[in-house]
């Protein structure tokens, strides 16, 4: 997983240099709206596979588990292709360029692969099997990268984007092949399928609003400034992916444990603590190395990445946000109190604030400063709305210990 996350953090930065600002723009994009159509494929599913197929693979209601999977695995298809078939249509009746027309065609298909990749994974993740739920990921992490960098220069985003649908597909043929026992296609059962969706159609639109509140921002980079300034903007953003992915890595090690030390009876009030205790620690670390850090990438991207004056200038204000959002591990003292729609609320709230400043610079400054020093204040005030709500939280589990 580490190693996957890394690849997948550093082939921004290859492909840049591979690639002009236009073309990295529009490939961002491409990921960036690919996210959304995968949201549309599983519509939940997904999430609600990983919180149930474990629990009946315990129980050994394994018949149960297959059954489920084919479903999700056709309502998949079927609105993948209901997906591909409306963006066809819109296409037929919008004034698009044949580049533009191939990109979204590209965004549904790339939406279908990958969501058909991560329900097998759930299958074999939620059996225990975590080394080849980890060799699968950084092959196709290992093998989208290194063929994506062969082809980048002479065929552009849009080829990087069929090696990357055509290694999906392919390792998840090898999957279903290899580890996926009785697998057949067929039509969803919506009523047998219930409870899986609702298990995992709040998370997933928790998810959904979680990611628009991180990335309104670049919407309105690509809609006000164009794929030029998008894609020197996406370079910038690349110290954004890293703050995600040192959250992601933080999140893993200190969510379970966590919800462990609550599970034993711990203090509440001591488990805040020594959490705070450790992000103050994690935050004076990222402000002292913040120096050091950021002009070894000036220089660097100076160097061999001249074409991105633009996004160079912004790597700062850009560093801010990313430190808070490596911050950001609050959540689970709110899950633990069972409020997980307080922290929907609270995107909401976050994507309504930065949708209004937004906004406002589209009409009065509008230019990839601005934009990303939204960015930034957009995740510090998710920061500190998450350190406010684990208080609370602390306190309701604390009332709830002395009753």
């Amino acid at each position: 997983m580490l190693l996957s996350g890394l690849i997948s953090f550093g082939k921004v930065g290859l492909y840049a240099s591979l690639l002009t600002p236009v073309d990295l723009g529009a490939y961002s994009l491409c990921l960036l709206l690919s996210t959304y159509g995968v949201y549309i494929c599983n519509l939940g599913l997904y999430e609600g596979a990983l919180g149930t197929f474990p629990t009946w693979y315990g129980k050994k209601l394994n018949q149960k588990v297959e059954s489920t999977r084919n479903q999700i695995i056709g309502f998949s298809i079927l609105s993948g292709l209901f997906l591909c078939l409306i963006s066809g249509i819109l296409s037929l009746f919008t004034e698009v360029r044949d580049s533009q027309e191939i990109s979204i065609f590209l965004v549904c298909l790339f939406s279908v692969s990958t969501s058909l990749f991560v329900i097998f994974l759930a299958d074999i993740r939620s059996r225990l099997m975590t080394l080849k739920f980890g060799i699968f990921m950084f092959s196709r992490a290992m093998l989208s990268l290194s063929i994506g960098v062969l082809i980048a220069e002479k065929y552009g985003y849009v080829g990087i984007l069929w090696s990357e649908i055509f290694i999906t597909f392919l390792l998840t043929a090898i999957l279903v092949y290899t580890e996926i026992t009785n697998f057949t296609f067929v039509f969803p059962d919506f009523i047998s399928l219930k409870p899986v969706f609702r298990i995992g159609f709040p998370l997933m639109l928790n998810g959904a609003v979680t990611s628009t509140a991180s990335n309104i921002d670049r919407f309105f980079v690509i809609a006000v400034l164009g794929s030029d300034m998008f894609g020197q903007y996406s370079f910038a953003m690349i110290l954004a992916s890293g703050g995600s992915m040192v959250q992601s890595i933080l999140y893993q090690q200190i969510g379970p444990e966590i919800l462990h030390s609550l599970g034993e009876g711990h203090s509440p009030k001591r488990i805040l603590s020594k959490l705070n205790k450790l992000i103050f620690c994690l935050l004076v670390l990222a402000v002292t190395c913040a120096y050091p850090l950021l002009r070894f990438i000036q220089i660097l991207a100076t160097q061999y990445f001249s074409e991105y004056e633009q996004a160079i200038l912004i790597l700062p204000i850009v560093y801010i946000g990313a430190m808070f959002t490596a911050l950001s591990l609050y959540e689970n003292l709110t899950v633990a109190v069972e409020r997980t729609e307080y922290i929907l609320a609270l995107n909401s709230s976050i994507i309504l604030a930065v949708l209004l400043l937004s906004y406002f610079a589209f009409q009065y400054y509008p230019s990839t400063l601005t934009f990303a020093v939204i960015y930034s204040f957009g995740r510090f005030l998710y920061f500190m709305a998450t350190l406010f709500m684990a208080s609370w939280a602390v306190k309701q589990l604390s009332s709830s210990r002395r009753l």
